[in-house]
């Protein structure tokens, strides 16, 4: 809050009629943020801040005046002049705010210095990930600490939408909030999980951490992994800083079947650091257990499922194993999707192209279609066995053939966001 003011934002009359008006017109205007707050008075650049940020929380999006006035013309229009998708993730208090600057001087010029800076953190890479379905965001610079930030996905025609055409219906948004400077790193998930049995000879270990860390603090005093006599068995380790896992490590050669190990992360002044110089508060550790013997790998789980008939023309496959994969091994010729002949489809018996994809810290295999899947059609999976087939890096190949079948219906729904990262509040 700006010194002397006895209200916060959330509180201020013309911040509740505000987003009031916003959810009454789908939208706002940066004219009707600077109506609204024309005579505010001591708002400082904080302040600012959390408006935009609480108008982004109610879902609201914040748009140029032109394009508020072009909707309330018309409802169907055809969507051309929509605003560029190039603002995902933002600090969209910052970066809004800043477009009007030049018209509403509540700045002092070193605040403005201060806030160009922030604006580039909303600036960065867009990428698909066609296997996870996902859109990825990468600012060019590390986000603020102790911040919040909101970010924005634009619906409805000119926005998102998949293979059959369909956009999400409407516009998405979600916010988060940096971790402090003061705040220590913590371990948020393993893999393997504390007290795993039947872990592989061949593991990868992974550790999802709460920072980037910085390489140049891990060394073999930071990082150990003992067998159940506390010998140390020799390691290497990689720092990933992207996707779920930032830290993986791997042993230099296979580990004694029917063992237990231990893993340790040291905590404290000499142990894993953050790049932000966050530092891991206390030393983590987690135990597993080797398999008993080396086996072939198996499937444990699908997507979808195994007969299922209600699926979408825009779906994908996910085939889990149990076992890691020699990546070259999962190919167009390994796993097929085929279409199945039927009674009024005698002439349907013909193979799906898409793109297959492994995922090793999955352990599973990805098909996606370069086209929807037809309608009210029976497709079928298969998994090649034997000889020249899927491998685990263990060199044992999958057994026999596997397969799976599944119907799809007559229906493309619009794509929704399922999950995101960061959590949003």
């Amino acid at each position: 809050m700006a010194e002397g003011k006895s209200l916060d934002p959330q509180q201020m009359e013309e911040v509740q009629s505000l987003i009031a008006l916003g959810r009454e017109q789908g939208m706002l205007s940066y004219g009707d943020i600077q109506e609204a707050l024309g005579d505010a008075e001591d708002l400082g650049t904080e302040d600012i801040e959390e408006i935009y940020w609480l108008i982004a929380k109610a879902g609201i999006r914040v748009v140029d005046n032109d394009e508020r006035d072009a909707a309330n013309d018309s409802s169907d229009s055809d969507g051309e002049d929509v605003a560029r998708f190039d603002d995902v993730p933002i600090d969209d208090s910052v970066r809004l705010y800043l477009q009007d600057i030049g018209r509403v001087s509540l700045l002092s010029s070193d605040e403005e210095v201060t806030l160009a800076k922030l604006i580039q953190k909303g600036e960065g890479e867009i990428e698909f990930d066609r296997m996870r379905n996902c859109i990825v965001f990468m600012p060019h610079q590390r986000l603020e600490a102790d911040r919040a930030y909101s970010v924005s996905l634009r619906g409805g025609v000119g926005g998102l939408h998949n293979i059959c055409g369909q956009y999400v219906t409407r516009d998405f948004s979600w916010s988060f909030h940096t971790a402090g400077a003061e705040k220590r790193i913590r371990v948020t998930d393993m893999d393997p999980g504390d007290g795993a049995t039947d872990v592989e000879a061949h593991a990868v270990l992974r550790f999802a951490i709460s920072d980037v860390i910085a390489p140049h603090r891990l060394d073999e005093d930071t990082i150990t992994l003992e067998d159940d006599k506390g010998q140390r068995i020799p390691i290497e380790w990689q720092v990933l800083n992207s996707g779920k896992w930032q830290l993986q490590i791997i042993p230099r050669k296979p580990l004694r079947h029917r063992s237990k190990f231990k893993v340790k992360l040291k905590g404290g002044v000499r142990g894993v650091l953050g790049e932000t110089g966050r530092r891991l508060e206390r030393a983590v550790s987690f135990e597993f257990t080797t398999s008993h013997r080396k086996r072939a790998p198996r499937v444990v789980g699908v997507s979808p499922a195994d007969g299922a008939d209600d699926v979408e023309e825009a779906g994908t496959v996910r085939i889990e194993f149990d076992r890691r994969l020699v990546p070259s091994s999962a190919n167009k010729t390994t796993v097929q999707v085929r279409m199945v002949a039927e009674a009024d489809q005698p002439d349907g018996d013909r193979p799906v192209k898409g793109m297959v994809q492994y995922d090793d810290a999955e352990r599973a295999v990805y098909f996606v279609g370069d086209e929807p899947f037809a309608s009210e059609t029976l497709y079928a999976i298969r998994v090649k066995g034997g000889e020249r087939s899927v491998k685990g890096v263990n060199g044992i190949h999958l057994r026999g053939d596997w397969t799976s079948t599944f119907r799809t219906t007559a229906r493309c729904s619009p794509p929704t966001v399922l999950a995101t990262r960061p959590e949003g509040e």
